[in-house]
């Protein structure tokens, strides 16, 4: 791990995931005061189900790259909302030139007026491979919807198609992209990266 870079909390509206006993759940930051951090997880980890408490920590995204910030979560009243006291800065797990991973995931682009529903093969925060053959050129830009598990939300935006690989498939480079949705995007590559480990 590297060293704490005076790295902040994440912002309210942030994605994170809360880690109790190696139970993940994904979480939004709802308020942030000091190091208590206000989240709505999308499901309680199992500890904190049965006894409202919990020690563990956050995973989030900062600019750097993902990090962690160790703490204790407690359950605040009904309504599946967790209040998490962190001890200490967050630490950076990796940087986020180095997150990458092999994730297939579903994956709209559009072409000439056209959706198409394809699977990604590779993605990193500034892009993604996409399993071709796709009838593009390089440079061409086009609209892309990118589906993370365990989120509503897609990531949309435009996207530079950057190289186009002998077998058909096709990376696009991100082009423009809002800072949650780079955030929820590097989490969970770097979710994808753990999990090859």
């Amino acid at each position: 791990m590297a060293p704490a870079d005076d790295i902040p909390l994440p912002f309210p509206g942030s994605p994170v995931t809360l880690v109790v006993d190696d139970d993940r759940h994904g979480a939004v930051i709802e308020d942030i005061e000091g190091l208590q951090v206000d989240l709505k997880p999308v499901a309680l980890p199992e500890r904190m189900r049965l006894t409202g408490v919990g020690d563990g920590y956050l995973e989030f995204v900062s600019d750097k790259g993902p990090c962690r910030v160790l703490g204790a979560a407690s359950v605040m009243g009904d309504g599946g909302r967790v209040r998490f006291d962190a001890m200490g800065a967050p630490q950076l797990l990796l940087r986020s030139e180095r997150v990458r991973a092999p994730v297939e995931m579903v994956i709209d682009v559009e072409l000439g007026g056209e959706v198409l529903t394809g699977q990604t093969r590779d993605l990193r925060g500034a892009g993604v491979l996409i399993a071709g053959p796709l009838d593009v050129a390089l440079g061409d830009m086009l609209v892309y919807r990118l589906h993370l598990p365990g989120r509503e939300k897609t990531v949309d935006g435009w996207g530079r198609v950057a190289r186009i690989a002998e077998d058909g498939d096709v990376a696009i480079s991100f082009e423009d992209m809002h800072p949650e949705d780079r955030a929820a995007l590097l989490l969970a590559v770097f979710e994808a990266q753990r999990g090859r480990r």
